[in-house]
């Protein structure tokens, strides 16, 4: 059974869901407001500046999801047309 590919949503949602606690923790206001910002993005059909949101935070606080989610976040991202860089970010 071939399985569909999750959308650029669907995983920016999954990514942000683990890990929201780090991101809400920080002490950078930025950083902290980051998973409200990106839930309003997805709202508004904002895919790809909600990835684009989202993976520098991640990064610049240390805060990774697993090396699968963060394979699955990078497809959706190429898939979307959004450039995979940012995910690849999160890969390192």
């Amino acid at each position: 059974m071939i399985r569909a590919m999750p959308t650029l949503a669907d995983t920016v949602e999954q990514v942000l869901r683990v890990t929201e606690g780090p991101l809400a923790e920080s002490p950078d206001a930025p950083i902290s407001s980051t998973p409200s910002s990106v839930r309003i993005l997805l709202a508004a059909g904002e895919d790809v500046a909600a990835y684009e949101t989202l993976c520098p935070y991640l990064y610049e606080i240390d805060a990774r999801p697993s090396r699968d989610l963060g394979r699955e976040l990078r497809e959706a991202a190429d898939a979307a047309g959004a450039g995979p860089s940012l995910a690849d970010l999160l890969l390192v």
